[in-house]
């Protein structure tokens, strides 16, 4: 809608037009994003054990939108993988110190990728171990104490591309890995919470995006 006002002295009026716009995604987006991703994160998916649900409370207060898999402690070499072509636009350097002074800080990673679809991005966290050409780029960076958004200059890369090898913590075997897509645009379903907030409202459903197979093996596997 626009408004514009002349005003001759003291006396003003308004002229008001208004128009519905409709966005269109540009690139290239499917019809339907189910299986839209053809390869998975993890080298195996049966390995996850434990399936974070998008759209969680974790204790009472702290909402997350995207989810995490899970496979057997101590299984933290893994590689990670782009499940379709994207741009890396940011990330995060984080030391986690854990939950009591006894915990030694970790270093973990988080990458944000643009999809080939505007407005779908996908989100990882929790990633121990770099790929190498990845980590040169956030050598430059200072580690942080909290998940504080890092913009780097965009990188293409393309499916199935590693982009890192190690996942969760190394110190306590916890081998998990967040992971989200999100939906600027709303085409699909994103959560809705009254705690929800930021970029967490835009996170997606995210089993939906691999085959039927892989999706029900994760609804199989969510911890609720």
């Amino acid at each position: 809608e626009v408004q514009v006002e002349d005003c001759n002295d003291s006396e003003c009026s308004v002229a008001s037009w208004s128009t519905t716009v409709v966005l269109e995604a540009r690139g290239d987006c499917p019809d339907d994003f189910s299986g839209w991703f053809k390869t998975f994160p993890l080298e195996d998916y049966t390995q996850i054990y434990e399936v974070g649900p998008p759209g969680r409370l974790v204790s009472v207060s702290d909402f997350k939108g995207h989810g995490y898999f899970r496979v057997p402690d101590w299984q933290n070499v893994i590689d990670v993988r782009l499940p379709i072509d994207g741009t890396l636009y940011a990330g995060s350097k984080t030391h986690f110190s854990g939950r009591d002074a006894a915990w030694v800080p970790e270093l973990n990673y988080g990458l944000r990728f643009r999809t080939p679809c505007e407005g779908i991005w996908i989100s990882f966290a929790h990633i121990l171990q770099l790929s190498p050409s990845i980590e040169a780029i956030f050598d430059e960076f200072p580690a942080q104490d909290s998940s504080e958004t890092l913009w780097v200059e965009p990188i293409e890369m393309s499916e199935g591309d590693v982009i890192g090898t190690a996942i969760g913590y190394a110190l306590t075997g916890n081998a998990m890995v967040d992971f989200g897509v999100h939906d600027e645009f709303g085409r699909v379903r994103t959560v809705e919470h009254e705690r929800g907030f930021g970029i967490h409202l835009t996170a997606a459903c995210m089993y939906d995006f691999f085959s039927a197979e892989i999706a029900a093996y994760l609804r199989s596997k969510e911890f609720t």
